[in-house]
């Protein structure tokens, strides 16, 4: 007797299998074989992975802080949701080490916008072949696994709101069947809080701009409750989006400045990659492709931002798709129509002419238009889909020979354009390389030299104990506008300069001293005593560096407005504590010159990255200066009492104190945090209003439809 065995995956979940199959496959470590997990990202290197770090760290002793001491003297933390989103697919990986949240991040988020395009294209009565042809050739398009080399975590995080909001819309515009709550909305204000946690707010922005004209488009009369359940979806997520937004406009962002070189426009010549994808350029980082150098644009940051290759058979099915059209034999659905518009307008906005038009609004809120190809991308690979599910539907109409060929050859088709596209990602797939660990005992010298002052260590050397420190080098795209416009001072130059890059080998000597910088490590020369070179990493000792806090006598100060201290900064008459202290008042400038005491250092201690404590014996009347970001957040108290914070020299901060012991106490309260977490409350209580609402309009929907019913039958008795 033979027993039939089981299928253990139903042929009907075959090709969502396979599709998701191929999804971790692609994004798979090279390493993996070895025990190697770790995907190299070169942004996550430099920047996102110290965050999580210190995130990780904050989080085993008890809370999330509001301050970042890391880098250029400082920036808030929590407010800045680039430094610690909040999305749901980052929360849950944060028990993995470090080196590992990117991998899986990377994973999970194309998973994520696999999965979510596959259930759309089902809901769009695509086959589930076509689904999966759709859902693959988004998750596999260049412009993610492009950013996967370039370490854009938060940015691809972000990737598969447009297709989870748009499957949920779709799925709101049919009332829910609960008595009590709409769950459909309830789902899809859930999802909008959740995307709007992403640490990169252009997709999920852009995504829900296109989710609303969507609505607009396919609700009819369910377009008001499913707008107001967004609504109340955004504000759920208040507690973190008002204090970013906060901090955006005390931010460099609304900042008159020059266009940033990695603000970016689609080239028109960058427009052919979608089909010669390294006619410009090839990953310097891939041995097996060589190096070339990139010659469409100024600098290879336009790579970055313009790699969409997903194919050529999602091109050739819209080209069949719009021959179809024209020929009458396949009708566009509202969707259908939707869909190709979007497309079409989002390739339109990437281009520099539409750039243009809008670069007279000053700020900078959604940096390079360039992304807009993420809504194109999303669109040719539904009609990738579509056009399989097409073919596959000719099948039932031809003869039992031809059928087994047919679909041969669409297998085939198929087959070609995943290795296709699988072989140009997998180009951006490679393994870290571990960081480089200085000897234990000149690692100690080092943190010795250091000791409560800073560090300047270049963040494209890998150190084992990079950001374990407080450092001035930088690299962030959000700059509080005060430590920016003192650095530019400092440096002398112009006032609309835009750079988001920091490195230790380009910080003035000048500046170093001012922030308390007493080591440098870098790979490149600089003009200071050298201490220790190991492995082409050279470690500089800084003379005269500033001390982290001191007392300066009352006759050592100057008062005046932020512009006053700016031209300070720049004529050199301020900077440093061993130079003029410059104090933001309105009410007056007092007499320059030199104080007979000078200023004093003092020691400070730092329970936590939200903590300062100054233990004050000042000699007179005068201010301590600590040289920390001043930031509305900071408060002080001085022996237990409220004490005003003043801006010193532009971006330090400054306490009043009279002649004698004292203890001082600065702690640091986002901004905005309490505002935001209000509108949260309101958010969730809102969601639930509008669910029960929606649910109890539907039942009383369902009781007369079924009085309808029962009348009718009456009639027809």
């Amino acid at each position: 007797m033979i027993l039939n065995r089981p299928n253990p995956i139903p042929t009907r979940l075959l090709p969502a299998a396979v599709m998701l199959l191929g999804v971790v496959l692609l994004y798979l470590p090279p390493g993996w074989q070895r025990g190697d997990m770790t995907l190299l990202g070169f942004d996550f290197l430099m920047l996102h992975q110290y965050r999580i770090a210190f995130a990780q760290d904050a989080l085993t002793h008890g809370g999330l802080p509001g301050w970042y001491p890391r880098e250029f003297c400082g920036s808030p933390f929590w407010a800045n949701v680039q430094n610690f989103p909040f999305i749901p697919s980052r929360l849950i990986l944060l028990w993995l080490p470090t080196m590992l949240v990117f991998t899986a991040g990377v994973m999970l988020s194309a998973l994520l916008a696999a999965g979510f395009t596959y259930l759309l294209a089902r809901r769009w009565e695509m086959g589930r072949v076509g689904a999966a042809t759709a859902g693959w050739t988004f998750a596999a398009s260049g412009f993610f696994a492009s950013r996967v080399a370039a370490g854009h975590l938060p940015l691809l995080e972000a990737y598969p709101a447009l297709p989870l909001l748009l499957w949920l819309i779709d799925r709101a515009t049919v009332p829910s069947t609960n008595k009590w709550l709409d769950r459909r909305l309830l789902a899809l204000a859930l999802a909008t809080g959740a995307m709007a946690l992403a640490g990169h707010p252009q997709l999920w922005v852009y995504a829900l701009t296109v989710a609303i004209a969507y609505t607009l488009v396919v609700a009819g009369g369910r377009a008001l409750w499913i707008l107001a359940s967004i609504g109340a979806g955004l504000a759920t997520a208040g507690f973190a989006l008002v204090p970013m937004l906060s901090l955006i406009a005390r931010s460099t962002r609304a900042m008159a400045l020059e266009r940033a070189p990695n603000d970016i426009a689609m080239p028109y010549a960058r427009l052919r990659a979608a089909f010669d994808p390294w006619r410009d350029y090839k990953p310097a980082f891939d041995a097996a492709m060589g190096f070339q150098e990139f010659t469409a644009s100024p600098h290879t940051s336009y790579f970055w931002d313009t790699v969409w290759y997903i194919g050529l058979w999602p091109w050739a099915a819209v080209i069949l798709l719009a021959s179809l059209c024209a020929l009458r034999r396949v009708q566009y659905g509202r969707r259908a129509a939707f869909v190709t518009i979007a497309g079409v307008a989002a390739l339109l906005l990437a281009l520099p002419i539409t750039r243009e038009l809008v670069s007279s609004t000053g700020g900078t809120w959604l940096r390079s238009p360039a992304r807009w190809l993420y809504v194109s991308i999303f669109s040719v690979s539904l009609a990738a889909g579509a056009g399989t599910h097409w073919l596959l539907q000719l099948r039932p109409n031809l003869r039992l020979k031809s059928y087994k060929y047919f679909t041969a050859g669409v297998l085939a088709l198929l087959a070609i354009h995943a290795l296709d596209l699988g072989r140009h990602g997998r180009h951006f797939i490679n393994t870290s390389y571990p960081p480089l660990r200085l000897p234990a005992d000149l690692s100690e010298r080092v943190r010795r030299a250091v000791g409560d002052g800073r560090a300047a260590i270049d963040l494209t050397t890998h150190l084992d104990f990079n950001r374990t420190l407080d450092d001035v080098s930088l690299f962030d795209s959000i700059l509080l506008a005060r430590s920016y416009r003192a650095f530019l001072a400092m440096k002398n130059a112009p006032a609309t300069y835009n750079n988001q890059w920091l490195p230790a080998f380009g910080i003035d000597a000048r500046v170093l001293r001012a922030w308390g910088a007493r080591v440098v490590i870098t790979r490149g020369e600089r003009g200071l005593p050298l201490t220790q070179t190991f492995d082409g990493v050279h470690i500089y000792e800084v003379p005269r560096a500033e001390p982290r806090a001191a007392f300066v006598p009352i006759d050592a100060i100057t008062y005046g407005t932020a512009a006053e201290a700016e031209r300070a900064l720049r004529n050199r008459q301020a900077g440093s504590l061993g130079e003029l202290l410059f104090i933001e008042r309105e009410d007056g400038i007092s007499p320059d010159g030199a104080s007979s005491l000078g200023f004093v250092p003092l020691v400070m201690a730092r329970p936590g990255p939200d903590r300062i404590e100054i233990p004050v014996e000042a000699p007179a009347d005068g201010y301590i200066c600590i040289a920390e970001a001043y930031d509305p957040g900071w408060r002080a108290t001085l022996n237990g009492a409220a004490a005003a914070i003043e801006p010193a020299n532009l971006m330090l901060m400054a306490v009043r104190v009279p002649q004698g012991e004292h203890q001082l106490v600065l702690s640091y309260h986002t901004p905005g945090r309490w505002a935001g977490l209000c509108m949260t409350i309101l958010g969730l209580a809102g969601l639930l209003v509008i669910g029960s609402l929606s649910a109890r309009r539907n039942r009383h929907a369902t009781v007369a439809q079924e009085l309808m019913n029962q009348r009718l039958d009456r009639g027809t008795q």
